[in-house]
């Protein structure tokens, strides 16, 4: 229950029920898991950290090494993040758990700049599981980056068909308006907002997006008061799983973080590493 908060973007709720669920059974990694996704969300950095460790004391799996990456790179510790990364590939052997980790290593080089080594791990994890719809997402935003505007629009297309999230769909909207598609990018403006009404209406809200789609038809006060509203008591979700989980979106990052990480518990969990799934 408390995974579905974090995925409805409730992490207040989230953090209830991680903690009554800890309560119950302290030694469940899947609890402390949900905990520290929903911390990260609500601004508060230590207790987050904490519940990483927590987890990767209990089960130091890909889950919880997932977590524990995120951490760290959210505390600007990007290089000590792409360590850990790769020291989880080195263990994977499921196909998804090698596409996911590629994943993570490529959006790692996106968001450094260099393209080169974001395509180069995008194609490994590919390789790995061709239908990982992230990594699709990773070498779409690549396309687009190099003026490979033809397969970016159909990798988009593709992409928006199979999961019409909000910001893969303005995402979407922004490429076609660029190549001069008006007409089309606002019927992808539409269904982006089509799409956060239906999660306002199933209890969640995901102000970031709606400040992506706010900022893409040019209502720039509204994209600013909803840009405004993630702050420490917002609710917008994001938990680095190999599985479909709160939070796949790369634009849904957090705040960076305050606190250092005490980076020798992250090596011990590195050279622990099992590939066990939460």
């Amino acid at each position: 229950m408390g995974a579905l908060a974090n995925a409805r973007h409730d992490f207040g709720q989230a953090e209830r029920l991680a903690r009554q669920a800890i309560r119950i059974n302290a030694y469940s990694a899947d609890a402390h898991g949900v905990l520290a996704d929903a911390l990260t969300q609500l601004g508060r950095p230590a207790e987050a950290t904490e519940a990483v460790q927590a987890m990767l004391d209990l089960r130091p799996g890909l889950p919880a090494l997932s977590r524990a990456a995120y951490d760290l790179e959210q505390h600007g510790r990007v290089d000590e993040a792409r360590g850990l990364w790769t020291a989880a590939l080195a263990t994977a052997v499921a196909p998804a758990d090698v596409a996911f980790v590629r994943q993570q290593l490529g959006d790692l080089a996106w968001h450094a700049g260099d393209l080169a080594a974001a395509r180069a791990e995008y194609q490994a994890g590919l390789a790995a599981r061709g239908d990982y719809l992230p990594l699709r997402h990773g070498m779409a935003r690549v396309d687009v980056a190099e003026g490979r505007s033809e397969p970016a629009l159909t990798a988009y297309a593709e992409l928006a068909a199979a999961s019409p999230t909000p910001s893969l769909l303005v995402e979407h909207a922004e490429l076609l308006r660029s190549l001069g598609r008006a007409a089309e990018a606002d019927a992808q403006l539409a269904l982006a907002g089509a799409a956060l009404d239906l999660l306002a209406a199933g209890g969640g809200a995901d102000d970031l997006a709606a400040a992506e789609l706010a900022l893409a038809r040019g209502d720039h006060a509204a994209a600013v008061r909803l840009a405004g509203a993630e702050g420490p008591a917002a609710a917008t979700p994001t938990s680095p799983t190999p599985s479909p989980g709160p939070c796949t979106r790369p634009a849904a990052r957090p705040r960076r973080c305050r606190t250092p990480v005490p980076p020798r518990r992250w090596a011990r969990a590195a050279r622990g590493t099992r590939t066990t799934s939460a």
